[in-house]
């Protein structure tokens, strides 16, 4: 973080996370790391391994979405397909809705 590198910051925090989650959940001796936190971790585990609330995860999805729609990311190399634009809009609209 001191030498300015966010992003880095940031993925080398998800992996630290999530290797976090993996000891949970070996130590009940449960296969799916997120599954355990969410069904047996106490509250104040999970705030300690939180990054954000539910509300800013499903608006991280939704920029993620609107990213992919956008063909931000690739300068518009790639293109989706009509069948893959079907989905996304799907998922847009399921994420809009809060389901």
């Amino acid at each position: 973080m001191r030498r300015g590198n966010v992003w880095q910051a940031l993925r080398v925090l998800d992996e630290l996370r999530w290797r976090l989650q993996e000891l949970f959940a070996i130590s009940l001796g449960k296969p799916r790391p997120a599954h355990a936190v969410d069904a047996f971790a106490s509250q104040g585990l999970k705030h300690k391994l939180a990054r954000a609330d539910l509300e800013s995860i499903t608006q991280a999805l939704a920029n993620a979405l609107e990213l992919i729609a956008a063909d931000d990311l690739t300068a518009g190399r790639f293109a989706l397909t009509n069948s893959q634009r079907t989905i996304l809009e799907a998922l847009r609209r399921r994420t809009a809705s809060g389901r």
